[in-house]
């Protein structure tokens, strides 16, 4: 080979390098998008007790409802302890296995942690966000049968 066509073939080797290493990471970078995608769309739940005339309950709901715009995935379950019997003996069920819960509203039950009462200057809403966020990382549904 001389040395015309020595370069030609070193030259087309440094042009081909960054497409051939692209399409290799690319395609690495595409696959895990696609995987963070699919675990991001994957549903998630969360139980919420709550009861009419609550103030703390009442700003709760206004959060959840943000939440919910947030996150389209969010399924959210808001049952009111005073209407519904049943609410109220999940509730209880709930809190019985929970060491150091006691039956208030609003009460969050997100991936198996109970979340007692409802307060932005307390950090309420990020706590709730952290659980949802472990939730989807274990994808553990909240609402499963205890």
């Amino acid at each position: 080979m001389n040395n015309g066509a020595l370069w030609r073939v070193g030259r087309l080797f440094f042009i081909m390098l960054p497409a051939l290493l692209f399409s290799m990471c690319g395609g690495a970078v595409f696959a895990s998008e696609n995987s963070a995608a699919e675990s991001a769309s994957m549903p998630y739940e969360m139980e919420v007790f709550v009861s009419k005339g609550c103030p703390h309950c009442a700003r709760a709901t206004e959060f959840l409802a943000e939440l919910q715009v947030q996150h389209p995935g969010l399924k959210i379950v808001i049952r009111d302890v005073q209407d519904d019997p049943a609410a109220l003996e999940r509730l209880k069920h709930i809190v019985a296995v929970q060491p150091g819960a006691s039956i208030r509203v609003p009460t969050f039950f997100v991936a198996g942690q109970v979340i007692v009462g409802f307060s932005a200057e307390a950090g309420s809403g990020q706590q709730i966000l952290q659980s949802l966020q472990r939730s989807r990382v274990s994808n553990t549904p909240a609402l499963a049968a205890q």
